[in-house]
């Protein structure tokens, strides 16, 4: 199974790196501004804030968090076990987070995970491209599932969780001389669940999408 880097790789390790550097001033200049935020922003959390920390399993299970759908993903997270370490929840379907080169490569692995999910309309594998990085991606979802609440916005999150363990940036590129993809990682119970913001979203502190540690949510599950 062909994979190369990308965002797949961005949580190994206690601190996600660069998702992938391809040295343009522009991105390097847009990741320092970053880091030098994110910097801040991590030095002042926990600063006033006793709350204590929510586990994997209540996160998951707070229905102001996610939408009527969320856990028809939950009940197949098995299936995404064979063929991701992480996922990423958008409000409308499930990515894997491992790119592959060609639609090919990716078709192979949706193969896997379809034959696995429970029979659903809305729980069908397909592949899709990404523009992100130029990659092409797993996807679940047909465009109509509700799996995070419209407009989740950050100050809901933090209302709900307390404050991030960490604030951490990544840029993402592709192949073309286009403008970056800038996100704030804010990360829950160890990097199980991590609310991402795009940094570019003409309506500030909105959560872009969520990231899941496959392996944490089964833990916290069974």
């Amino acid at each position: 199974m062909a994979k190369y880097p990308g965002v797949a790789k961005m949580f190994r390790g206690r601190t996600p790196p660069v998702v992938r550097e391809r040295g343009r001033r522009v991105a390097f200049a847009l990741l320092i501004l970053m880091v030098i935020q994110g910097t801040g922003a991590s030095s002042a959390l926990g600063q006033g804030n006793n709350q204590q920390r929510r586990s994997v399993k209540e996160i998951l299970a707070d229905p102001q968090l996610w939408a009527k759908d969320f856990p028809t993903v939950l009940a197949n997270i098995s299936s995404w076990a064979q063929v991701e370490q992480r996922i990423a929840i958008f409000p409308t379907r499930a990515l894997g987070t491992t790119p592959y080169r060609t639609s090919a490569e990716a078709e192979r692995v949706g193969a896997i995970l379809r034959s696995s999910l429970r029979p659903n309309d809305q729980q069908k594998a397909s592949v899709v491209p990404w523009f992100e990085d130029d990659s092409f991606r797993v996807v679940v979802g047909d465009g109509e599932m509700q799996l995070l609440p419209r407009n989740l916005s950050l100050e809901t999150v933090k209302k709900r969780l307390g404050q991030p363990e960490s604030v951490t940036p990544i840029a993402i590129t592709g192949n073309t001389e286009r403008r970056p993809v800038v996100l704030l990682l804010y990360s829950y119970a160890g990097g199980a669940v991590v609310y991402a913001e795009d940094t570019y979203s003409p309506v500030p502190g909105m959560v872009n999408r969520v990231f899941l540690d496959v392996n944490s949510v089964i833990r916290a599950m069974s």
